[in-house]
C-alpha cells in the first residue's frame, strides 16, 4: 500500500489495495482474531490516512475533467466509477474503524471510573483534626467535600463525553450516506464476484456489530 502512494497517479490503486486489506482484516475480526481491528486501524493511520485519500479524490476529479474532453470515454467512465466506489468504500470502512476506536475509549473511561471516588472522612477522625476546634473542622470538611464533588463531577463528565462520542460514531455507521458499505448493482461492480461476496460478508458483520454495540453503549448509559 505504501509503495502505491509514492506517486499521485498510483494512489487510486493504493486505495483499492487498502480497501481489500481492510475487508480481510474485518472478516478476520468476525472470525475471532483479537488483533484484526487494531491492525486495520494501524493500516489506516500509518499507511493510508485521509491525506492519501485526498490524492485519490484529486485523481478522480482530474480523470473526470479529462473524460469531458475525450470523445470516446466509455473506458474512462468505468475507471472513474470504480474510483468513486473505492472512495465511498474507504469512507465506510473508515467510519467503522473510528467507531471501534471511540468504543474502546468509552470502555477505558468506564473502567477508569467504575468506582466513584470515596467520600471524604470527617476531619475529626483524620490526622490532627481531632485537635482542631469546631470551626476548623467545619472548614476542613467543607473543603474536602467540595474537592470530592469536583472529582465526581469530572468523572461523570468524562463518562458522558466518551458515551456521546461512542454513540455518535456508531450512529454515523448506521446513517452512512447511501448505506454503510452499500451494495452496488452496477455491471462494473459485479466484475469480481469474490470481491462482491467479501464485501457482503463485511457489510453483514459491520452492521450487526454497529447495532449490537450501539445498543450496549446506550444500555450502559441508561443504567
Amino acid at each position: 500500500v505504501t509503495w502505491l502512494t509514492v506517486r499521485d497517479a498510483h494512489r487510486p490503486s493504493g486505495l483499492r489495495a487498502c480497501n481489500a486489506l481492510l475487508r480481510r482484516l474485518l472478516l478476520a475480526d468476525r472470525d475471532g482474531d483479537p488483533h484484526a481491528v487494531a491492525a486495520a486501524q494501524l493500516l489506516v493511520a500509518r499507511y493510508f490516512p485521509r491525506e492519501q485519500v485526498d490524492g485519490a479524490r484529486e485523481a478522480v476529479a482530474a480523470a473526470i475533467a479529462d473524460d469531458d474532453e475525450d470523445d470516446d470515454g466509455e473506458e474512462a467512465d468505468g475507471a472513474i466509477g470504480r474510483l468513486q466506489r473505492s472512495l465511498v468504500e474507504y469512507g465506510a470502512l473508515y467510519a467503522l474503524l473510528e467507531a471501534h476506536l471511540a468504543f474502546g475509549l468509552w470502555k477505558e473511561t468506564i473502567l477508569r471510573h467504575l468506582d466513584a471516588p470515596p467520600p471524604p472522612a470527617p476531619a475529626a477522625t483524620t490526622g490532627g483534626g481531632a485537635k482542631w476546634n469546631v470551626t476548623e473542622r467545619e472548614v476542613a470538611d467543607k473543603r474536602a467535600r467540595a474537592h470530592w464533588e469536583q472529582e465526581c463531577t469530572g468523572a461523570a463528565a468524562e463518562v458522558i463525553d466518551a458515551t456521546e462520542r461512542s454513540v455518535a460514531a456508531w450512529a454515523s455507521v448506521l446513517k452512512f450516506p447511501g448505506g454503510w458499505l452499500s451494495d452496488d448493482d452496477d455491471d462494473d461492480a459485479a466484475e469480481d464476484p469474490a470481491a462482491r461476496a467479501e464485501a457482503a460478508a463485511v457489510r453483514a458483520h459491520g452492521l450487526s456489530l454497529a447495532v449490537r454495540l450501539l445498543q450496549h453503549v446506550l444500555g450502559e448509559a441508561a443504567g
